[in-house]
Protein backbone atom coordinates (compact mmCIF):
# COMPACT_ATOMS: atom_id res chain seq x y z
CA UNK A 1 0.00 0.00 0.00
CA UNK A 2 1.39 3.40 -0.91
CA UNK A 3 2.26 5.71 1.95
CA UNK A 4 0.40 9.01 2.30
CA UNK A 5 1.53 12.22 3.93
CA UNK A 6 -0.16 15.55 4.53
CA UNK A 7 2.09 18.60 4.81
CA UNK A 8 0.29 21.80 5.75
CA UNK A 9 0.44 24.69 8.15
CA UNK A 10 -3.06 25.13 9.56
CA UNK A 11 -5.89 22.92 10.67
CA UNK A 12 -8.00 24.10 7.77
CA UNK A 13 -5.58 22.50 5.32
CA UNK A 14 -5.48 19.10 6.99
CA UNK A 15 -6.38 16.07 4.95
CA UNK A 16 -9.15 13.77 6.14
CA UNK A 17 -7.80 11.22 8.59
CA UNK A 18 -8.10 7.53 7.84
CA UNK A 19 -10.41 6.02 10.46
CA UNK A 20 -8.64 2.68 10.25
CA UNK A 21 -5.18 4.01 11.08
CA UNK A 22 -3.84 5.74 14.20
CA UNK A 23 -2.96 9.31 13.32
CA UNK A 24 0.54 10.52 14.19
CA UNK A 25 1.82 14.10 14.11
CA UNK A 26 5.51 14.34 13.18
CA UNK A 27 6.86 17.66 14.47
CA UNK A 28 9.93 18.71 12.45
CA UNK A 29 12.03 21.86 12.78
CA UNK A 30 12.40 23.05 9.16
CA UNK A 31 11.71 21.66 5.68
CA UNK A 32 14.43 19.85 3.71
CA UNK A 33 16.83 19.36 6.61
CA UNK A 34 17.89 16.24 8.51
CA UNK A 35 14.71 15.72 10.58
CA UNK A 36 12.52 16.36 7.55
CA UNK A 37 14.32 13.71 5.51
CA UNK A 38 13.83 11.19 8.33
CA UNK A 39 10.17 12.15 8.72
CA UNK A 40 9.52 11.45 5.06
CA UNK A 41 11.18 8.06 5.37
CA UNK A 42 8.96 7.29 8.36
CA UNK A 43 5.94 8.16 6.23
CA UNK A 44 7.20 5.83 3.52
CA UNK A 45 7.97 2.83 5.75
CA UNK A 46 5.08 3.19 8.23
CA UNK A 47 2.33 4.56 6.01
CA UNK A 48 0.74 1.14 5.62
CA UNK A 49 -0.19 1.14 9.32
CA UNK A 50 -0.24 4.78 10.48
CA UNK A 51 -1.57 8.06 9.13
CA UNK A 52 1.41 10.39 9.49
CA UNK A 53 1.24 14.18 9.10
CA UNK A 54 4.36 16.34 8.98
CA UNK A 55 4.29 19.84 10.48
CA UNK A 56 7.15 22.34 10.69
CA UNK A 57 7.94 24.41 13.77
CA UNK A 58 9.31 27.20 11.59
CA UNK A 59 5.87 27.62 9.99
CA UNK A 60 4.22 28.04 13.41
CA UNK A 61 1.39 25.54 12.87
CA UNK A 62 -1.88 25.52 14.79
CA UNK A 63 -2.71 22.01 15.99
CA UNK A 64 -5.76 20.39 17.55
CA UNK A 65 -4.34 17.59 19.72
CA UNK A 66 -7.68 15.77 19.74
CA UNK A 67 -7.19 14.94 16.05
CA UNK A 68 -4.06 12.90 16.79
CA UNK A 69 -3.34 9.66 18.57
CA UNK A 70 0.39 10.37 18.95
CA UNK A 71 2.85 13.24 18.77
CA UNK A 72 6.45 12.52 17.68
CA UNK A 73 8.77 15.43 18.56
CA UNK A 74 12.01 15.18 16.59
CA UNK A 75 14.05 17.67 18.63
CA UNK A 76 13.95 17.03 22.37
CA UNK A 77 14.50 20.72 23.18
CA UNK A 78 11.48 21.93 21.21
CA UNK A 79 8.72 23.65 23.20
CA UNK A 80 6.12 24.89 20.70
CA UNK A 81 4.11 21.68 21.10
CA UNK A 82 3.37 22.50 24.75
CA UNK A 83 0.57 24.91 23.86
CA UNK A 84 -1.29 22.06 22.13
CA UNK A 85 -1.75 20.13 25.41
CA UNK A 86 -0.97 16.63 24.26
CA UNK A 87 -1.26 14.23 27.22
CA UNK A 88 2.15 12.77 28.18
CA UNK A 89 1.06 9.24 27.30
CA UNK A 90 0.70 10.34 23.67
CA UNK A 91 4.15 11.96 23.29
CA UNK A 92 7.34 10.41 21.91
CA UNK A 93 10.51 12.51 21.92
CA UNK A 94 13.54 11.70 19.82
CA UNK A 95 17.02 12.31 21.20
CA UNK A 96 19.62 12.43 18.44
CA UNK A 97 21.98 15.10 19.75
CA UNK A 98 23.98 15.98 22.85
CA UNK A 99 23.24 19.69 22.74
CA UNK A 100 22.53 19.75 26.47
CA UNK A 101 26.27 19.25 27.05
CA UNK A 102 27.53 22.59 25.74
CA UNK A 103 24.76 24.56 24.02
CA UNK A 104 23.94 27.45 26.42
CA UNK A 105 20.32 27.40 25.25
CA UNK A 106 19.81 23.93 26.73
CA UNK A 107 22.67 23.47 29.20
CA UNK A 108 25.29 22.69 30.05
CA UNK A 109 23.78 20.01 32.25
CA UNK A 110 24.10 16.34 33.09
CA UNK A 111 22.06 13.63 31.34
CA UNK A 112 19.95 13.30 34.50
CA UNK A 113 19.23 17.04 34.56
CA UNK A 114 18.47 16.99 30.84
CA UNK A 115 15.98 14.14 31.22
CA UNK A 116 14.19 15.80 34.15
CA UNK A 117 14.00 19.14 32.35
CA UNK A 118 13.20 18.12 28.77
CA UNK A 119 11.88 14.54 28.79
CA UNK A 120 9.52 14.34 31.77
CA UNK A 121 6.43 14.84 29.57
CA UNK A 122 7.38 12.10 27.08
CA UNK A 123 5.93 8.64 27.52
CA UNK A 124 8.75 7.20 25.43
CA UNK A 125 12.20 8.45 24.40
CA UNK A 126 13.45 7.33 20.99
CA UNK A 127 17.25 7.27 20.72
CA UNK A 128 19.08 7.07 17.41
CA UNK A 129 22.20 5.39 18.80
CA UNK A 130 22.97 2.68 21.31
CA UNK A 131 25.34 5.02 23.15
CA UNK A 132 22.57 7.59 23.58
CA UNK A 133 20.22 4.87 24.79
CA UNK A 134 22.78 3.77 27.38
CA UNK A 135 23.23 7.36 28.59
CA UNK A 136 19.51 8.01 29.09
CA UNK A 137 18.03 4.66 30.13
CA UNK A 138 18.94 5.28 33.78
CA UNK A 139 17.08 8.59 33.72
CA UNK A 140 13.80 7.76 31.96
CA UNK A 141 11.62 4.64 32.37
CA UNK A 142 11.09 4.03 28.65
CA UNK A 143 14.08 4.57 26.36
CA UNK A 144 14.03 2.71 23.05
CA UNK A 145 16.51 2.39 20.19
CA UNK A 146 15.13 3.70 16.88
CA UNK A 147 18.12 3.79 14.56
CA UNK A 148 17.99 5.95 11.46
CA UNK A 149 18.95 4.54 8.09
CA UNK A 150 19.26 5.13 4.38
CA UNK A 151 17.30 4.46 1.24
CA UNK A 152 19.55 2.24 -0.94
CA UNK A 153 17.99 3.91 -3.97
CA UNK A 154 19.43 7.25 -2.88
CA UNK A 155 22.89 6.29 -1.59
CA UNK A 156 24.88 3.69 -3.52
CA UNK A 157 28.27 3.26 -5.26
CA UNK A 158 28.73 4.80 -8.69
CA UNK A 159 31.90 4.33 -10.75
CA UNK A 160 34.99 2.56 -9.40
CA UNK A 161 37.16 4.93 -7.39
CA UNK A 162 40.52 5.87 -8.91
CA UNK A 163 43.27 8.44 -8.45
CA UNK A 164 44.93 9.65 -5.26
CA UNK A 165 43.42 9.38 -1.78
CA UNK A 166 40.59 11.84 -1.13
CA UNK A 167 39.09 12.52 2.29
CA UNK A 168 35.55 13.83 2.75
CA UNK A 169 33.59 15.61 5.49
CA UNK A 170 30.00 16.92 5.53
CA UNK A 171 28.10 19.24 7.83
CA UNK A 172 27.96 22.79 9.13
CA UNK A 173 31.54 24.02 9.05
CA UNK A 174 30.76 26.77 11.55
CA UNK A 175 29.83 24.35 14.36
CA UNK A 176 33.01 24.17 16.44
CA UNK A 177 32.28 20.81 18.07
CA UNK A 178 32.33 19.10 14.66
CA UNK A 179 36.10 19.50 14.53
CA UNK A 180 36.51 20.48 10.88
CA UNK A 181 38.68 23.54 11.47
CA UNK A 182 40.36 22.41 14.69
CA UNK A 183 41.04 18.75 13.82
CA UNK A 184 40.59 17.74 10.19
CA UNK A 185 41.96 20.74 8.31
CA UNK A 186 45.24 20.74 10.30
CA UNK A 187 45.48 16.96 9.90
CA UNK A 188 45.18 17.20 6.11
CA UNK A 189 47.08 20.44 5.48
CA UNK A 190 49.89 19.98 2.99
CA UNK A 191 49.45 16.22 2.76
CA UNK A 192 45.94 15.06 1.90
CA UNK A 193 43.09 16.29 -0.27
CA UNK A 194 40.11 17.22 1.94
CA UNK A 195 36.71 17.81 0.32
CA UNK A 196 33.88 19.42 2.28
CA UNK A 197 30.13 19.28 1.55
CA UNK A 198 27.57 21.52 3.28
CA UNK A 199 24.61 19.82 4.89
CA UNK A 200 21.94 21.28 2.60
CA UNK A 201 22.67 19.40 -0.63
CA UNK A 202 20.14 17.20 -2.38
CA UNK A 203 20.28 13.42 -2.17
CA UNK A 204 21.73 13.28 -5.68
CA UNK A 205 24.43 15.82 -4.88
CA UNK A 206 25.35 14.09 -1.63
CA UNK A 207 25.56 10.71 -3.35
CA UNK A 208 27.95 12.18 -5.91
CA UNK A 209 29.99 13.80 -3.16
CA UNK A 210 30.37 10.59 -1.18
CA UNK A 211 31.37 8.74 -4.35
CA UNK A 212 34.07 11.33 -5.02
CA UNK A 213 35.94 10.54 -1.79
CA UNK A 214 37.61 7.40 -0.45
CA UNK A 215 37.59 8.16 3.24
CA UNK A 216 34.78 9.77 5.21
CA UNK A 217 35.98 11.48 8.37
CA UNK A 218 34.16 12.30 11.61
CA UNK A 219 35.93 14.29 14.34
CA UNK A 220 33.07 15.59 16.47
CA UNK A 221 33.39 16.14 20.21
CA UNK A 222 30.08 14.30 20.49
CA UNK A 223 27.38 13.05 18.11
CA UNK A 224 23.91 11.61 18.36
CA UNK A 225 24.40 9.65 15.14
CA UNK A 226 25.58 11.04 12.58
CA UNK A 227 23.45 9.83 9.66
CA UNK A 228 26.17 11.00 7.24
CA UNK A 229 28.26 8.04 8.40
CA UNK A 230 25.61 5.58 7.21
CA UNK A 231 25.17 7.47 3.92
CA UNK A 232 28.91 7.54 3.27
CA UNK A 233 29.36 3.85 4.03
CA UNK A 234 26.40 3.02 1.77
CA UNK A 235 28.26 4.59 -1.15
CA UNK A 236 31.47 2.67 -0.44
CA UNK A 237 33.46 4.99 1.80
CA UNK A 238 35.99 3.85 4.38
CA UNK A 239 35.34 5.72 7.67
CA UNK A 240 37.98 7.32 9.89
CA UNK A 241 36.28 8.45 13.10
CA UNK A 242 36.58 8.95 16.81
CA UNK A 243 34.32 6.88 19.08
CA UNK A 244 31.10 8.94 19.03
CA UNK A 245 27.43 8.28 18.27
CA UNK A 246 26.81 5.26 16.07
CA UNK A 247 30.48 4.79 15.18
CA UNK A 248 30.92 1.75 17.50
CA UNK A 249 27.78 0.19 16.02
CA UNK A 250 29.06 0.31 12.43
CA UNK A 251 32.84 0.51 12.47
CA UNK A 252 35.13 -2.32 13.47
CA UNK A 253 38.52 -0.74 14.02
CA UNK A 254 41.12 -1.83 11.42
CA UNK A 255 38.54 -3.98 9.66
CA UNK A 256 35.99 -1.81 7.85
CA UNK A 257 37.33 1.52 9.12
CA UNK A 258 39.62 3.18 11.63
CA UNK A 259 38.66 4.51 15.07
CA UNK A 260 41.27 7.03 16.18
CA UNK A 261 42.42 6.76 19.77
CA UNK A 262 42.70 10.52 20.35
CA UNK A 263 40.74 13.46 19.00
CA UNK A 264 43.81 15.35 17.79
CA UNK A 265 45.12 16.46 14.37
CA UNK A 266 48.13 14.19 14.88
CA UNK A 267 46.01 11.08 15.46
CA UNK A 268 43.91 11.76 12.37
CA UNK A 269 47.02 12.52 10.27
CA UNK A 270 48.44 9.15 11.26
CA UNK A 271 45.17 7.40 10.32
CA UNK A 272 45.00 9.20 6.98
CA UNK A 273 48.61 8.21 6.28
CA UNK A 274 47.68 4.56 6.83
CA UNK A 275 44.84 4.96 4.33
CA UNK A 276 47.23 6.54 1.84
CA UNK A 277 49.66 3.66 2.20
CA UNK A 278 46.89 1.03 1.86
CA UNK A 279 44.65 2.72 -0.68
CA UNK A 280 43.65 -0.46 -2.54
CA UNK A 281 42.66 -2.08 0.74
CA UNK A 282 40.70 1.04 1.76
CA UNK A 283 38.71 0.95 -1.46
CA UNK A 284 38.10 -2.79 -1.26
CA UNK A 285 36.81 -2.57 2.30
CA UNK A 286 34.75 0.45 1.36
CA UNK A 287 32.96 -1.63 -1.26
CA UNK A 288 32.10 -4.16 1.45
CA UNK A 289 30.80 -1.32 3.62
CA UNK A 290 28.25 -0.48 0.93
CA UNK A 291 26.87 -4.01 1.06
CA UNK A 292 26.77 -3.96 4.86
CA UNK A 293 25.01 -0.59 5.11
CA UNK A 294 22.43 -1.58 2.50
CA UNK A 295 21.72 -4.77 4.40
CA UNK A 296 21.46 -3.61 8.01
CA UNK A 297 20.75 0.12 7.73
CA UNK A 298 18.07 0.33 5.07
CA UNK A 299 14.85 1.86 6.36
CA UNK A 300 12.80 -1.26 5.85
CA UNK A 301 15.12 -3.22 8.14
CA UNK A 302 14.78 -0.53 10.82
CA UNK A 303 11.01 -0.05 10.57
CA UNK A 304 10.11 -2.63 13.28
CA UNK A 305 11.73 -0.50 16.01
CA UNK A 306 9.57 2.49 15.08
CA UNK A 307 6.45 0.35 14.87
CA UNK A 308 7.13 -1.09 18.30
CA UNK A 309 7.67 2.39 19.80
CA UNK A 310 4.43 3.66 18.25
CA UNK A 311 2.42 0.64 19.41
CA UNK A 312 3.83 0.78 22.92
CA UNK A 313 2.86 4.43 23.24
CA UNK A 314 -0.56 3.89 21.68
CA UNK A 315 -1.22 1.13 24.19
CA UNK A 316 -0.39 3.44 27.08
CA UNK A 317 -2.51 6.23 25.60
CA UNK A 318 -5.56 3.95 25.41
CA UNK A 319 -5.21 2.60 28.92
CA UNK A 320 -7.45 4.03 31.67
CA UNK A 321 -5.69 6.39 34.09
CA UNK A 322 -6.33 6.07 37.82
CA UNK A 323 -5.46 9.28 39.68
CA UNK A 324 -5.08 8.81 43.43
CA UNK A 325 -4.85 12.07 45.42
CA UNK A 326 -3.36 12.82 48.85
CA UNK A 327 -0.29 10.68 49.48
CA UNK A 328 1.21 12.57 52.44
CA UNK A 329 2.99 12.38 55.78
CA UNK A 330 -0.06 10.94 57.55
CA UNK A 331 -0.82 8.20 55.00
CA UNK A 332 -1.46 4.79 56.56
CA UNK A 333 1.03 2.59 54.71
CA UNK A 334 -0.64 -0.75 55.45
CA UNK A 335 -3.96 0.55 54.17
CA UNK A 336 -2.23 2.08 51.15
CA UNK A 337 -0.66 -1.28 50.32
CA UNK A 338 -4.03 -3.01 50.52
CA UNK A 339 -5.56 -0.27 48.39
CA UNK A 340 -2.86 -0.55 45.72
CA UNK A 341 -3.11 -4.34 45.78
CA UNK A 342 -6.74 -4.05 44.66
CA UNK A 343 -5.62 -2.21 41.53
CA UNK A 344 -2.63 -4.46 40.92
CA UNK A 345 -4.78 -7.58 41.14
CA UNK A 346 -6.78 -6.17 38.25
CA UNK A 347 -3.57 -5.32 36.34
CA UNK A 348 -3.95 -1.56 36.80
CA UNK A 349 -1.45 1.00 38.03
CA UNK A 350 -2.17 4.41 39.53
CA UNK A 351 -0.85 7.96 39.44
CA UNK A 352 -0.28 8.90 43.09
CA UNK A 353 -0.55 12.61 43.87
CA UNK A 354 2.04 13.37 46.56
CA UNK A 355 1.84 16.36 48.92
CA UNK A 356 5.33 17.08 50.25
CA UNK A 357 4.34 18.78 53.52
CA UNK A 358 1.27 18.41 55.67
CA UNK A 359 -1.59 16.08 56.52
CA UNK A 360 -4.33 15.30 54.01
CA UNK A 361 -6.10 12.20 55.34
CA UNK A 362 -9.45 12.88 56.99
CA UNK A 363 -9.53 10.73 60.13
CA UNK A 364 -11.52 13.04 62.40
CA UNK A 365 -14.26 15.66 62.32
CA UNK A 366 -14.58 19.28 63.39
CA UNK A 367 -18.09 20.71 63.80
CA UNK A 368 -19.43 17.75 61.82
CA UNK A 369 -17.01 18.30 58.91
CA UNK A 370 -14.30 15.75 58.00
CA UNK A 371 -10.92 17.30 58.77
CA UNK A 372 -7.19 16.63 58.72
CA UNK A 373 -5.93 18.36 61.89
CA UNK A 374 -7.46 18.02 65.35
CA UNK A 375 -9.38 21.11 66.37
CA UNK A 376 -9.15 22.71 62.92
CA UNK A 377 -11.79 22.72 60.23
CA UNK A 378 -11.05 21.18 56.83
CA UNK A 379 -8.00 22.62 55.06
CA UNK A 380 -10.35 23.30 52.14
CA UNK A 381 -11.77 26.17 54.23
CA UNK A 382 -8.69 27.83 55.72
CA UNK A 383 -6.14 30.28 54.19
CA UNK A 384 -2.94 29.09 52.54
CA UNK A 385 -0.79 30.68 55.24
CA UNK A 386 -2.55 28.59 57.89
CA UNK A 387 -2.19 25.45 55.77
CA UNK A 388 1.56 26.06 55.51
CA UNK A 389 1.86 26.69 59.26
CA UNK A 390 0.07 23.44 60.11
CA UNK A 391 2.03 21.51 57.46
CA UNK A 392 5.59 22.64 58.09
CA UNK A 393 6.56 19.88 60.53
CA UNK A 394 5.03 17.01 58.55
CA UNK A 395 7.36 16.22 55.63
CA UNK A 396 6.61 13.26 53.39
CA UNK A 397 10.37 12.75 53.11
CA UNK A 398 10.32 11.61 56.75
CA UNK A 399 8.11 8.66 55.77
CA UNK A 400 10.83 6.46 54.34
CA UNK A 401 8.47 3.49 54.51
CA UNK A 402 6.05 5.14 52.10
CA UNK A 403 8.86 6.32 49.81
CA UNK A 404 10.40 2.85 49.68
CA UNK A 405 7.06 1.24 48.92
CA UNK A 406 6.19 3.60 46.07
CA UNK A 407 9.68 3.13 44.63
CA UNK A 408 9.13 -0.64 44.66
CA UNK A 409 5.97 -0.66 42.52
CA UNK A 410 5.41 0.44 38.89
CA UNK A 411 2.85 3.12 39.80
CA UNK A 412 3.57 6.74 38.89
CA UNK A 413 4.01 9.65 41.27
CA UNK A 414 2.67 13.15 40.58
CA UNK A 415 3.18 16.48 42.31
CA UNK A 416 0.06 17.31 44.33
CA UNK A 417 1.58 20.45 45.79
CA UNK A 418 4.49 21.41 48.00
CA UNK A 419 1.68 22.02 50.50
CA UNK A 420 -2.00 21.25 49.92
CA UNK A 421 -2.68 24.91 49.16
CA UNK A 422 -5.25 26.67 46.99
CA UNK A 423 -3.54 27.54 43.69
CA UNK A 424 -6.43 29.73 42.60
CA UNK A 425 -5.37 32.28 45.25
CA UNK A 426 -1.62 32.09 44.55
CA UNK A 427 0.36 34.46 42.33
CA UNK A 428 2.22 33.12 39.29
CA UNK A 429 5.52 33.49 41.12
CA UNK A 430 4.18 31.64 44.15
CA UNK A 431 2.96 28.81 41.93
CA UNK A 432 6.26 28.66 40.05
CA UNK A 433 8.26 28.61 43.29
CA UNK A 434 5.98 25.94 44.77
CA UNK A 435 6.35 23.64 41.75
CA UNK A 436 10.11 24.21 41.45
CA UNK A 437 10.71 23.12 45.04
CA UNK A 438 8.16 20.32 44.85
CA UNK A 439 9.72 18.79 41.72
CA UNK A 440 13.20 19.00 43.20
CA UNK A 441 12.05 17.02 46.24
CA UNK A 442 10.13 14.43 44.21
CA UNK A 443 13.04 13.91 41.80
CA UNK A 444 15.25 13.24 44.80
CA UNK A 445 12.80 10.90 46.55
CA UNK A 446 11.81 9.00 43.38
CA UNK A 447 14.89 9.03 41.11
CA UNK A 448 13.62 6.25 38.85
CA UNK A 449 10.16 7.75 38.30
CA UNK A 450 9.40 10.43 35.75
CA UNK A 451 7.15 13.09 37.30
CA UNK A 452 4.75 14.01 34.50
CA UNK A 453 1.65 15.46 36.20
CA UNK A 454 0.72 18.29 38.51
CA UNK A 455 -2.51 17.58 40.40
CA UNK A 456 -4.04 20.82 41.63
CA UNK A 457 -4.94 20.68 45.36
CA UNK A 458 -8.72 20.94 45.83
CA UNK A 459 -8.88 20.89 41.97
CA UNK A 460 -8.57 24.68 42.16
CA UNK A 461 -6.38 26.53 39.67
CA UNK A 462 -5.66 30.10 38.65
CA UNK A 463 -5.81 31.48 35.09
CA UNK A 464 -2.04 30.95 34.66
CA UNK A 465 -1.61 27.60 36.40
CA UNK A 466 -1.67 25.60 33.17
CA UNK A 467 0.97 27.88 31.64
CA UNK A 468 3.18 27.53 34.71
CA UNK A 469 2.89 23.75 34.45
CA UNK A 470 3.92 23.88 30.79
CA UNK A 471 7.14 25.61 31.82
CA UNK A 472 8.04 22.43 33.70
CA UNK A 473 6.74 20.01 31.03
CA UNK A 474 3.94 18.94 33.38
CA UNK A 475 0.36 18.19 32.46
CA UNK A 476 -2.06 19.91 34.83
CA UNK A 477 -4.85 17.76 36.27
CA UNK A 478 -7.75 19.41 38.09
CA UNK A 479 -11.46 18.62 38.08
CA UNK A 480 -11.57 16.75 34.78
CA UNK A 481 -12.14 13.02 34.63
CA UNK A 482 -14.67 10.68 36.19
CA UNK A 483 -15.16 11.04 39.96
CA UNK A 484 -14.79 7.38 40.87
CA UNK A 485 -16.11 7.82 44.40
CA UNK A 486 -19.43 9.21 43.17
CA UNK A 487 -19.73 6.66 40.36
CA UNK A 488 -18.63 3.58 42.33
CA UNK A 489 -22.01 1.73 42.40
CA UNK A 490 -22.33 1.81 38.60
CA UNK A 491 -18.64 2.16 37.76
CA UNK A 492 -17.31 0.46 34.60
CA UNK A 493 -13.67 0.74 33.51
CA UNK A 494 -13.31 2.20 30.01
CA UNK A 495 -10.40 2.99 27.70
CA UNK A 496 -9.12 6.54 27.28
CA UNK A 497 -10.59 7.68 30.58
CA UNK A 498 -9.16 9.40 33.66
CA UNK A 499 -10.58 8.42 37.05
CA UNK A 500 -9.93 10.50 40.18
CA UNK A 501 -10.42 9.68 43.85
CA UNK A 502 -8.78 9.86 47.31
CA UNK A 503 -7.35 6.60 48.65
CA UNK A 504 -7.86 7.47 52.34
CA UNK A 505 -11.62 7.83 51.92
CA UNK A 506 -11.82 4.05 51.33
CA UNK A 507 -10.13 3.18 54.64
CA UNK A 508 -12.04 1.96 57.72
CA UNK A 509 -10.79 4.88 59.84
CA UNK A 510 -11.92 7.55 57.37
CA UNK A 511 -14.43 10.14 58.63
CA UNK A 512 -15.53 10.87 55.07
CA UNK A 513 -19.14 9.72 54.70
CA UNK A 514 -20.51 11.48 51.62
CA UNK A 515 -20.41 8.18 49.69
CA UNK A 516 -20.34 4.55 50.71
CA UNK A 517 -16.72 3.59 50.09
CA UNK A 518 -14.61 0.60 51.03
CA UNK A 519 -12.03 -1.63 49.35
CA UNK A 520 -14.43 -4.49 48.70
CA UNK A 521 -16.72 -2.21 46.71
CA UNK A 522 -13.66 -0.90 44.85
CA UNK A 523 -12.57 -4.43 44.02
CA UNK A 524 -16.02 -5.21 42.63
CA UNK A 525 -16.06 -1.98 40.61
CA UNK A 526 -12.68 -2.66 38.99
CA UNK A 527 -13.99 -6.04 37.86
CA UNK A 528 -16.53 -4.36 35.63
CA UNK A 529 -14.77 -3.65 32.35
CA UNK A 530 -16.31 -2.13 29.26
CA UNK A 531 -15.58 -3.25 25.72
CA UNK A 532 -13.00 -3.78 24.39
CA UNK A 533 -11.45 -5.77 27.21
CA UNK A 534 -8.39 -3.67 27.84
CA UNK A 535 -7.31 -5.80 30.77
CA UNK A 536 -5.71 -8.17 28.30
CA UNK A 537 -3.77 -5.53 26.37
CA UNK A 538 0.01 -5.69 26.29
CA UNK A 539 0.69 -3.02 28.88
CA UNK A 540 -1.50 -4.72 31.49
CA UNK A 541 0.02 -8.11 30.77
CA UNK A 542 3.41 -6.60 31.55
CA UNK A 543 2.12 -5.20 34.84
CA UNK A 544 0.48 -8.51 35.72
CA UNK A 545 3.73 -10.37 35.00
CA UNK A 546 5.63 -7.84 37.11
CA UNK A 547 3.59 -8.67 40.20
CA UNK A 548 3.60 -12.39 39.52
CA UNK A 549 7.39 -12.33 39.33
CA UNK A 550 7.58 -10.31 42.54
Amino acid sequence: MAATVAICDTLGDQAVSSKSKPRVLLLVDVPRWAFDFVAHQMVRILGDEFRLDIRYVRKRPRINAKKYDLLYVFFWGEDRYKRWDFPPDRIIKEVSSHRWRDDPTYGPCTPKQMAKKFLRDAHLVACTSQSMQEILEDHHPRVRLTSNGIDPGQFYPLARRTGPLTIGWSGNANVELKGLQSILEPACEGRFNLKVAPGNLSYEQMNEFYNSVDVFAIASRHEGQPITLVEAMATGCFPVCNRVGIVPELVQDQENGLIVSERTPEAYREAFQWCHDHLDEVRSRGAENAKLAHQIRNWEALAPNFRQAFHETLQAAKAPKFRNDDISWDTDLECLKQFCDVFHQHNYTQIHGAVLFGETNCTQQHDGVPCEYEGVTSIADIPNAEIRRLSADHALAERKDIIDYLNSIPDEVALHGLYHTDYSTMSVEEQRSDITEGLAILDELFPKKMIRYFIAPFNRVGPETANVCREFNLQMLAGTGVHLEAELPSFVVEENQMYRYHHHRFYPQSSFDYYQLDMQLLDEALSRVGEPNIKHSGVFKKIRNYFRAA
